[in-house]
């Protein structure tokens, strides 16, 4: 009862202070100009935020795992569109590669796109200020695994699998003007015991409101991590990094969010109780948690249309272990199931369930683009307060380089601080012209190299080691239709044998509408 007290503490100030900010950024607008540009008011922000769509399995990517409280660790924007064509719309998405397991979700298994990232040009117009939108998202994955005998003893056999990773589909709109809404289910992630779909966003918000300017109600994501935010339609890799295993998913809670008017920092601010991938939760023990984010823009080259950019950012969540349980775990950046089997690739770190009063996260984010050229890393700290052992602290982080041979850049959405979809200067074609030659359209092309490390050993909880160096190659044939090579090379170090590494090969065709 305690920690629940702190908890709603925290958040009433937190919510002041939140308030009090818009308050004096708004006073600031209005001393200056005496009233608020349309072009940079922020009632005009997009209708949701976060990606209402998730990426994952169960409450937390497929490939990691936060367990804290038991968190399962499972989900965009707008580019610069070419000269001859129109910018794309953004739709939803579904599951991702890491596993939280805190009997707190972190929806590792989930895919993400949000309602607000969806264009305006898609919406069917019901009758009066009713909108309506239907998306979705099919990504079928190839993964070959190669282990040493080390590695089979310390965690199983990793069979090669092939499957739908995300298949999802999402209803959005508005009504009454400042009302909007998502649902969004993923139907490639039933079990065998369980084939019925998971949900991934499911709420409704309300925006334009005084001071905080947008909230909602409803399962969404924890503003939490630029990797967890960032829809899996627009990552660089076939699963978010091993940190992502801190990183909460979706919840059921409410949440408030805005963005300054020079669009230059976001804030964001909710409270979330613990539920299952039907965002259902009952029983007397409340898993609530308190988690915001902030990020700022230092540098934007409006000039260039955002091809040059700093982005830096940071968030904080306090997560009480309703069940008294908390668990860290991950796979090694791949994710491969078979539902009728119940077969899929194990876990190679695990913390195990861990007795706990509650667990806190604390992110950090940085990205810098500089044309076809980007930077991005983060780094996660997750202390855990332990009810019958010495206090223990996990972390984890990774970095990576991308560069686009062809050319583009990483889109950014301002409104949101999170990454949009790219857009190639052409799209890939090969066609025969009137005179007989063959017309060819390259489409655009990207490689990347990352480098991802957690750590979930401590005091005497001996979960192990893992560090992942992938490389990787992307071919946007369009943009929304992906191709996507990957080469993981994952060394561990834990019980029951020390060190040991596996080499994963993973294919994956992603198409979005």
């Amino acid at each position: 009862m305690k920690a629940q007290g702190i908890v709603r503490a925290l958040a009433a100030a937190l919510l002041i202070a939140a308030v009090d900010f818009s308050s004096v950024a708004a006073e600031e607008a209005t001393n200056v100009s005496g009233v608020r540009s349309p072009e940079t008011d922020n009632s005009r922000l997009p209708s949701s935020i976060y990606e209402p769509v998730s990426d994952s399995i169960s409450q937390t990517d497929a490939a990691h795992e936060a367990i804290p409280v038991v968190w399962d660790a499972p989900p965009d924007s707008t580019p610069l569109s070419p000269p001859t064509e129109a910018a794309p719309a953004r739709p939803a998405e579904s599951v991702d590669s890491v596993e939280s397991t805190t009997r707190f979700s972190t929806s590792d298994l989930t895919s993400s796109d949000s309602p607000e990232q969806v264009s305006d040009e898609l919406a069917i117009v019901l009758g009066g200020t009713q909108t309506l939108r239907i998306n979705g998202q099919m990504q079928i994955d190839a993964l070959w695994f190669s282990q040493t005998d080390a590695s089979r003893v310390a965690v199983g056999d990793a069979p090669d699998a092939f499957d739908f990773r995300r298949a999802w589909l999402m209803v959005s709109g508005e009504t009454g003007e400042v009302f909007n809404y998502a649902l969004a289910m993923d139907f490639a992630q039933g079990t065998a015991t369980n084939g019925r779909p998971r949900f991934l966003d499911a709420f409704v918000g309300v925006k334009d409101l005084p001071y905080v300017n947008n909230l909602r109600v409803g399962h969404t994501y924890e503003p939490f991590s630029l990797e967890r935010l960032t829809s899996s339609r627009y990552m660089e890799f076939l699963e978010r990094s091993l940190a992502n295993a801190f990183a909460p998913g979706r919840n059921i809670g409410i949440m408030i969010f805005s963005a300054t008017d020079d669009e230059r920092a976001t804030w964001a601010l909710g409270t979330f109780r613990a539920s299952d991938n039907f965002g259902d939760d009952a029983g007397d023990q409340e898993g609530q948690t308190l988690t915001g984010r902030v990020t700022w823009l230092p540098m934007y080259d409006e000039a260039s249309g955002g091809q040059r950019y700093l982005h830096l950012g940071g968030g904080y969540s306090f997560r009480h272990a309703g069940d008294g349980n908390i668990q860290y775990r991950s796979r090694p950046e791949a994710f491969g199931k078979s539902t009728s089997e119940g077969v899929a690739t194990p876990f190679f770190v695990d913390t195990g369930v861990l007795a706990a009063h509650d667990a806190s996260l604390l992110g950090l984010e940085a990205v810098w683009v500089n044309g076809p050229l980007s930077v991005q890393g983060e780094w996660i700290y997750a202390p855990v307060d332990r009810a019958n052992g010495p206090d223990v602290g996990f972390s984890g982080g990774y970095i990576f380089v991308s560069y686009f041979l062809t050319g583009e850049h990483r889109p950014y959405i301002r409104q949101l601080g999170i990454m949009d979809r790219v857009v190639p200067h052409e799209n890939f074609f090969r066609v025969r012209t009137d005179g007989g030659p063959i017309a060819t359209g390259s489409g655009a092309w990207e490689a990347a190299f990352r480098v991802s490390h957690i750590d979930l050993s401590d005091e005497d909880v001996r979960g192990g080691e893992l560090t992942d160096l992938t490389a990787g190659l992307n071919w946007y044939l369009t943009p929304y239709v992906r191709m996507k090579v990957n080469l993981i090379r994952s060394y561990r170090n834990g019980p029951p044998n020390g060190h040991s590494n596996a080499t994963i090969l993973g294919l994956r065709w992603d198409v979005d509408f």
